[in-house]
């Protein structure tokens, strides 16, 4: 596993701190770095916990790729004579990146703090999409059973105890891991990324299931005459999710080849006796990685353009009798920069300056996506953190409460969520959103 080339390592550390840079310029545009703020008590611990796992991985990647890379291209490569080679038919020396082995003192010592590292940046990352992995479960089944029983809190649901275990065992397992074969720098790398290669893939191989069953949850959602922003971010995560599993499989699958090549200690080693081979599986596995953690920091973070140019929408309600009052009054709704003109039909196009839309004309439930004795109320607030499901800026976030005990920002690092356990994204029909 140490003949890792130091352009493999190069290319590792280059996407990582490009992926930094980017963390840092998104969280900035996105609400100025106020979704990392802890502001007290009342602040929801789980919500920070799940933002602060996630964000700190990605310094810790950096760490370990920079760091690595460095000390590969100081030791340089070593040369040896083919075995092959005859007088008769010489052939060239075969040169490899030098083992860890002959690399100076001061920098093996450093090997296994930095592998201890990524152990827990990749312990972190398992932490987060477990946590999006269970939510989405714990959302899909809420909906399909909506009428059948009482609404689960998130706090006391399977899916949350699902979690906590594999979170538990996430960042117990792999640092033991690394931590139990210190004595060989080699199997140090190939055991790390062999846990974590297999912990990763479950995981992605798990979220077929969500894609699976999305697009019935959707219409359901749809169905239930939902705010069109939350659609419209739900169909963002559809399509982002599923360009997302790609590249993870791209991350996990070529790293899980190497690391089950290179914990056979005694070979053989079919991957490493490839020329050129253990260079592409690392490349392809770099890529993998970062290129499916700008998609979950988009996911997490996602940003609104459209507020953030100064556009804002008007808020709705769902009775159509105060939809028609309202455009009776006035057909056209001036803003600056934005025209928003009213009309019965469906608009077939869109101008620049003029956006025609309709009212909704759909019959309201009584209570939506609540079983009886559940009160459904909706109330618009004013807050500086995070949403999943919100404008994007943190600014007037329509939330969905259910006045439970535990109603906790459950979905971590998105902040608070627009969408609660047995309530997606609805409201009375006499409160405006």
């Amino acid at each position: 596993m140490s003949i890792i080339s130091p352009q493999a390592m190069l290319l590792w550390a280059t996407l990582s701190s490009t992926l930094l840079l980017f963390l840092i310029q998104h969280l900035y545009r996105y609400d100025r770095f106020q979704c990392l703020k802890w502001r007290g008590s009342s602040d929801g611990g789980f919500k920070r916990f799940m933002t602060y796992s996630y964000i700190i991985s990605v310094p810790l990647i950096v760490a370990y790729s920079v760091a690595m890379a460095v000390m590969k291209y100081q030791a340089g490569y070593v040369s040896f004579p083919n075995p092959n080679s005859t007088p008769s038919h010489p052939l060239p020396r075969i040169v490899i990146p030098a083992p860890t082995t002959s690399w100076p003192d001061s920098h093996q010592k450093l090997v296994f703090p930095l592998y201890v590292i990524f152990a827990v940046a990749w312990a972190l990352e398992i932490v987060s999409h477990l946590e999006e992995l269970c939510f989405w479960l714990f959302m899909i089944k809420e909906q399909e059973d909506t009428g059948h029983g009482g609404i689960r809190p998130w706090f006391k649901s399977f899916e949350y105890k699902l979690w906590c275990c594999g979170s538990l065992i996430a960042i117990v397992l792999l640092p033991l891991v690394t931590l139990e074969t210190r004595h060989d720098v080699q199997q140090v790398e190939a055991w790390t990324f062999f846990t974590g290669s297999v912990g990763s893939l479950i995981i992605t191989l798990w979220f077929f299931r969500v894609l699976w069953k999305f697009p019935s949850f959707l219409k359901r959602i749809e169905a239930e005459n939902a705010e069109p922003e939350v659609i419209v971010r739900l169909v963002a995560f559809q399509d982002l999710n599923r360009i997302r599993i790609f590249f993870r499989l791209m991350f996990v699958i070529p790293l899980l080849v190497l690391a089950c090549d290179g914990i056979r200690a005694n070979g053989p080693h079919h991957i490493a006796g490839t020329a050129g081979a253990v260079d592409i599986l690392a490349m392809v596995g770099g890529i993998g990685c970062i290129v499916s953690s700008v998609i979950t920091l988009l996911i997490f973070f996602p940003r609104s353009i459209a507020r953030e140019q100064g556009y804002d929408t008007r808020a709705r309600t769902r009775s159509h009798s105060a939809m028609q009052s309202r455009s009776a009054k006035s057909g056209i709704v001036s803003r600056p920069h934005l025209t928003v003109q009213s009309r019965h039909a469906r608009s077939q196009r869109s101008t620049v300056g003029e956006i025609e839309v309709e009212p909704l004309q759909r019959p309201s439930p009584v209570h939506p996506l609540s079983p009886t004795g559940v009160h459904v109320s909706v109330q618009t607030t004013t807050r500086g953190d995070s949403s999943y499901f919100g404008d994007g800026l943190g600014q007037r976030d329509s939330k969905s409460h259910i006045h439970t005990n535990n109603d906790d920002d459950y979905f971590a690092a998105s902040g608070s969520s627009l969408i609660r356990s047995g309530s997606i994204a609805t409201s009375s029909p006499d409160q405006p959103l």
